[in-house]
């Protein structure tokens, strides 16, 4: 069995560690070095690069790649918008199986083996086989209604834990101003309706408001704009140059 591997950063690395146990994978990344020349039976197709700011042109290298590499399944793990995957389908006319990366740069390996990863795709056939890939490297799997479901639930999440950093940004502005405000019993106080509601309700996660940076909360935040309330992305966008600035 061999898979072609597009790209390879964190998130192809990672892969690359945890379904090269079990699967030949030939990595294409010519930015690092590695050239994948001429056609191979590929059984599946790894997408795992992405271009910040460049859907279409993420969209078309995805098809020129298929086009090229004539894979028998197309396996995306990149974060991307949604309707992506939908419309790369469209265009090469092949199903499309979306199974996005989680957790935290740079143990992504490890989290690969410890959350279940999630799949959708149109196809029954293209889905099982997916499954049947994951659970073949040791992972357990879950399924998604759709791909824009799934393409959603991916940038929520990162979306979410954003939110609660800038949520945390705004109170530790306003205790500059609050007359004998105390960071640390505001934490206490909150926590203890965790104690009291048993972690059921009434809770704001309690974190550090330092600046978002990196390329995954705030770029992927950017990518759900355009489904989010405007005043909402204003709100997060403001707060996070705020803390940029020290403020």
């Amino acid at each position: 069995m061999t898979d072609i591997l597009i790209g390879y950063g964190e998130v192809g690395q990672a892969l690359y560690e945890t379904l090269s146990e079990r699967r030949s994978v030939s990595i294409h990344d010519p930015l690092k070095g590695h050239v994948v020349v001429g056609k191979y039976a590929f059984e599946w197709m790894h997408i795992a690069f992405y271009t910040p700011g460049c859907i279409p042109n993420f969209i078309e290298a995805v098809s020129d790649y298929v086009r090229q590499y004539e894979p028998g399944r197309i396996l995306i793990h990149s974060t991307v918008p949604v309707g992506t995957c939908a419309a790369i389908q469209t265009l090469t006319e092949h199903p499309v199986v979306y199974s996005p990366i989680r957790g935290i740069h740079p143990h992504l390996a490890r989290y690969l083996r410890e959350f279940p990863k999630w799949v959708a795709c149109s196809s029954e056939d293209d889905l099982q086989a997916a499954e049947a890939l994951f659970h073949a490297a040791g992972m357990q799997t879950r399924r998604a209604p759709t791909t824009q479901c799934l393409e959603w639930m991916k940038l929520v999440e990162t979306t979410e834990y954003g939110y609660r950093i800038a949520l945390w940004q705004e109170f530790e502005r306003e205790a500059k101003v609050v007359p004998g405000a105390d960071l640390t019993a505001l934490k206490e106080w909150l926590f203890e309706k965790r104690k009291v509601y048993d972690g059921d309700r009434g809770l704001a996660p309690v974190m550090h408001g330092g600046f978002i940076g990196g390329h995954c909360v705030v770029p992927n935040w950017k990518l759900l704009s355009p489904l989010m309330t405007q005043q909402l992305y204003t709100w997060m966008m403001t707060s996070n140059e705020l803390r940029r600035e020290g403020r």
